[in-house]
């Protein structure tokens, strides 16, 4: 599942029991939506009241041949691998968070590269995709598309979300771990800059000095701060959870089904 090694829809199913015998509800899929939704709710933006469309573009180069290799399970399918299954899951999980359940897919999924050479000289065979194009139908009406790939050289994390719609639009523009947010309403004349959230950590154990790095902890700090009312037994449903977890995993399945010559697969 998202960044872990589990593989499939059924190993979703078979790692529940665990979480259900301890009574608590981990936060699997992403802290992707948290600095969006801090965004968002301290600017009063959104999308739309009727959204149309979404598009997001995500490249790295963490699989170029120029990069060192990294933990050698990403590389290979049976162990949970693939640029999809981990950063392009964030997407799909936040996409979800925007416009509700998927209910069809379409989608190229692919390996750029098969082989790779260890420090050793030995060869690493792969077969993980390592890009994506992926068409996603929601069941409200959105179309999404979303164009990932971890072999773009110098390409320095570079991320970029669009959505439009009947009442306004959004844009999400920098890197996975930076970025700026511009919104616009149709009684503007075009899009202007959003600033973000200032909310930090109530421990103030970490200091945020605006590093993108920081600023990605920060996310994440303040994901484990929300889901942090769970180990007493309370509700936290702003926070993402395992069924959320599960849904991602069912958008990568229908993607590589999709990719394999199904077509249209639904959800």
């Amino acid at each position: 599942m998202v960044e872990t090694q589990i593989t499939s829809v059924n190993g979703v199913h078979e790692f529940r029991p665990q979480l259900i015998a301890t009574r608590i509800e981990s936060p699997r899929t992403t802290q992707w939506r948290e600095l969006e939704w801090l965004i968002e709710c301290e600017s009063g933006s959104s999308a739309s009241d009727s959204p149309y469309s979404a598009r997001v573009t995500a490249r790295v180069d963490y699989w170029h041949p120029t990069h060192p290799l990294q933990s050698e399970w990403m590389y290979r399918s049976a162990d949970g691998g693939g640029y999809l299954l981990g950063l392009g899951a964030h997407d799909l999980d936040y996409l979800c968070w925007l416009f509700g359940d998927p209910s069809e897919i379409c989608a190229d999924v692919r390996t750029t590269v098969a082989t790779r050479q260890r420090p050793d000289d030995t060869v690493l065979r792969v077969d993980a995709d390592d890009t994506a194009s992926i068409l996603i139908r929601f069941a409200s009406g959105v179309v999404a598309t979303v164009s990932i790939t971890a072999m773009s050289l110098h390409a320095k994390a570079a991320y970029q979300l669009d959505a439009t719609g009947s009442d306004g639009a959004v844009s999400l523009a920098g890197t996975l771990f930076e970025r700026t947010l511009q919104a616009a309403t149709t009684d503007d004349s075009g899009m202007t800059a959003v600033p973000g959230s200032s909310r930090v950590p109530r421990s103030g154990a970490l200091a945020f000095d605006g590093r993108a790095r920081n600023n990605a902890a920060r996310q994440l700090a303040l994901l484990l701060e929300d889901w942090l009312p769970a180990l007493d037994g309370k509700s936290t449903p702003q926070v993402p959870n395992l069924s959320d977890g599960l849904r991602v995993q069912r958008i990568v399945t229908a993607a590589r089904q999709s990719s394999a010559g199904h077509g249209w697969v639904a959800v």
